[in-house]
């Protein structure tokens, strides 16, 4: 059986057929383009996690009600000013795949800026997550192929939004945990 489309081009005249094919070869294109573009916009170059656009995607999307943990990392700076920006980017990848990795579906873990991430959590499950996090930072990060220091130990201080439903007031709430956090030591 011939397609549709077969039958349909083989109608036209030759110039009009080529046109169309070409056409079609530029619309698939600029899909895939545009695919490419999004995700770009929406994920973090470095580590690849999703950026505050992706959180805000995937928040905005969520069937459950989600909590908001900022995660601010302890000694990050003392890396990068001692050892170069090359080290520090070698520990935020390796951060960031220890949390993606504390973070089930249907959380979130994302690149908030600087040495700070977001996770976007079901409400229920934050204390678990928090414990999650924890451990995952208290182990020792290898920095030896960066040309770093062979391990390197970093801590976190966190804020939590308190239950807010709206991404902009969970921030805000979840940053106000985060300054107080900062003020304790």
């Amino acid at each position: 059986m011939i397609p549709l489309t077969v039958i349909l081009l083989a109608s036209l005249s030759p110039l009009l057929a080529i046109l169309l094919i070409l056409l079609g070869v530029v619309v698939v294109r600029q899909r895939r383009r545009i695919g490419r573009l999004l995700v770009e916009a929406r994920h973090d170059p470095l580590t690849g996690l999703p950026n505050r656009r992706g959180l805000e995607v995937h928040w905005s999307g969520a069937q459950e009600e989600m909590s908001l943990i900022l995660i601010d990392l302890v000694g990050f700076k003392a890396v990068n000013d001692s050892h170069g920006h090359i080290v520090g980017d070698t520990l935020l990848k390796q951060v960031a795949q220890r949390l993606a990795a504390a973070v089930p579906p249907p959380g979130l873990i994302a690149r908030w800026g600087g040495d700070e991430f977001a996770a976007a959590v079901p409400r229920d499950c934050t204390d678990k997550q928090m414990a999650l996090f924890d451990n995952a930072l208290t182990m020792a990060f290898d920095l030896s192929e960066g040309g770093g220091p062979a391990h390197v130990r970093i801590g976190a201080r966190t804020g939590i939004s308190d239950g807010e439903s709206q991404l902009p007031s969970a921030v805000r709430s979840a940053a106000r945990g985060l300054l107080e956090a900062k003020a304790e030591r």
